[in-house]
């Protein structure tokens, strides 16, 4: 238990509680599965330590929880206040959607963008940069294809045809994005809890970062905001998880709804 704990936290900073050893053992015999090993746990360890299935070994431990406009009234004020006030003078937006899973928090950014406008609330272009530390949801993110929930993800406004298509692939629907929607949407892999890594864009409109930070310690959450402050324009709204805090950086923003924040400060500054 020790040995993994001490592993995630190195290759992703995630932090692993004591009391997770049945999610340990579950994980593993997964990723046993996965790259057909057959012997114990402890072997396993010991072969990623060494350098083998590094990769592996982290998508089996991300958790990767997510839906369609998850938390809508940040999509509401997305839409409402984001597009239409901040973006009135803007004739191009940055948005980045961090821990971003297997794409359904920036399709449904995407989506409010494109039927923003569609409407004529905000007539500029929008950019979107979608990371994430786990290569296999984000090679799903890229394909754009969904299981079909029992109960409509979406608001009212979003209607079949402009954005995806619903078809039955083998009894079964499926959400299918369309290319017009895909194609605003940049999925790259990015290891937030990374010194070393920085976004390839300097500073954004907009920053997502959802459901992400309780996976990390106070000290690690900490460091991911001041880098994803550091990323984000004065006037620039930040969204964080309904349990999540900006912690000792509040006095750096002005608080708009729950957990939506907008970026202190006056022109010039970096």
């Amino acid at each position: 238990m020790e040995r993994v704990a001490d592993l995630l936290s190195k290759k992703t900073g995630i932090h692993l509680a004591e009391r997770k050893l049945a999610l340990v053992e579950n994980r593993l015999t997964s990723l046993s599965g996965k790259i057909g090993y057959k012997g114990g746990f402890e072997e396993l360890v010991s072969l990623i330590e060494s350098g083998h299935h590094e990769e592996e070994f982290i998508n089996a431990f991300t958790t990767n929880l997510t839906s369609f406009f998850r938390e809508s009234a940040q999509f509401d004020d997305f839409l409402g206040r984001f597009l239409k006030e901040y973006g009135h003078q803007k004739p191009s937006l940055s948005i980045l959607c961090a821990g971003c899973s297997s794409g359904e928090e920036p399709y449904s950014a995407g989506i409010c963008y494109l039927h923003a406008k569609n409407e004529g609330i905000y007539n500029g272009v929008a950019k979107i940069t979608a990371v994430d530390i786990d290569s296999e949801k984000l090679t799903a993110a890229k394909t754009g294809v969904y299981q079909m929930p029992h109960k409509n993800p979406f608001p009212l406004w979003v209607k079949e045809g402009g954005f995806f298509e619903i078809k039955d692939d083998n009894g079964h629907k499926k959400i299918f994005i369309k290319e017009n929607l895909k194609k605003i949407i940049s999925f790259e892999k990015h290891n937030l809890a990374s010194h070393s890594e920085q976004f390839k864009n300097s500073f954004y409109d907009a920053v997502f970062c959802r459901n992400t930070l309780i996976y990390f310690n106070k000290e690690k959450q900490l460091m991911i905001l001041n880098k994803l402050l550091s990323a984000l324009k004065i006037g620039g709204t930040l969204y964080l998880g309904h349990s999540e805090n900006p912690l000792e950086l509040t006095a750096k923003l002005q608080k708009k709804g729950h957990n939506i924040y907008v970026k202190k400060g006056t022109e010039g500054e970096a």
